[in-house]
C-alpha cells in the first residue's frame, strides 16, 4: 500500500494533532482539525495547496468537523472548552 496524507505539515512544520477531516460536497474542498495547533486547515479540490482556514485563541483543542445543510454550516467540537462553534462555510 502506497500512500501519501493528505496533511501532514503546513509552512514546513509538522501538524501537531490532525484528527478529523469532513468534506465540503459542493466543492469537493476538505477541512481537517489540528487540536495541536487550534488550527483548521482547508484543503482546495485539485491538490492545491493547503490554507489556514481558523485559528483562533477561542479554540483550544478542535476536534470533530461536520459539514451541514443549505448553507454548510461547519460545526466545529472543542476538546477543551467542551464549546460547539457553527460557522457557515462561504463558496471559494
Amino acid at each position: 500500500w502506497d500512500h501519501k496524507p493528505a496533511l501532514d505539515k503546513y509552512d514546513g512544520k509538522p501538524l501537531s494533532g490532525p484528527n478529523d477531516v469532513t468534506i465540503d460536497d459542493r466543492s469537493g474542498d476538505a477541512y481537517v482539525s489540528d487540536t495541536g495547533t487550534n488550527a483548521i486547515y482547508r484543503l482546495p479540490a485539485g491538490g492545491s495547496k493547503a490554507e489556514v482556514w481558523l485559528k483562533s485563541e477561542k479554540l483550544d483543542g478542535p476536534n470533530g468537523l461536520f459539514l451541514d445543510g443549505g448553507y454548510k454550516p461547519l460545526r466545529i467540537n472543542d476538546d477543551q472548552t467542551h464549546a460547539a462553534f457553527t460557522l457557515r462555510v462561504e463558496p471559494a
